[in-house]
């Protein structure tokens, strides 16, 4: 099974989603997996707790999974 850990959101500090790797990579099939949105400016997710759009890019694990980590995009400043 793949390390784990707990991703923040870049905007509050708060809970975003719990990654599979060292890389923030979240399984877009997972069913515990936050929701992905899509609009004009590409993928993201609601942070629930500050209700920021965080911007995601979309990858593919080593397994051929398909999974989403954030971007890299500069975050704007609140």
């Amino acid at each position: 099974m793949l390390p784990t850990h707990d991703v923040d959101c870049p905007y509050c500090g708060k809970f975003l989603y719990t990654a599979l790797s060292l890389e923030n990579v979240v399984d877009a099939d997972a069913p515990t997996s936050p929701r992905l949105e899509t609009d004009e400016r590409g993928n993201f997710v609601r942070c629930a707790h500050c209700q920021e759009r965080v911007p995601m890019k979309p990858v593919v694990t080593i397994g051929g999974r398909r999974g989403f980590r954030l971007a890299e995009e500069i975050i704007r400043p609140r």
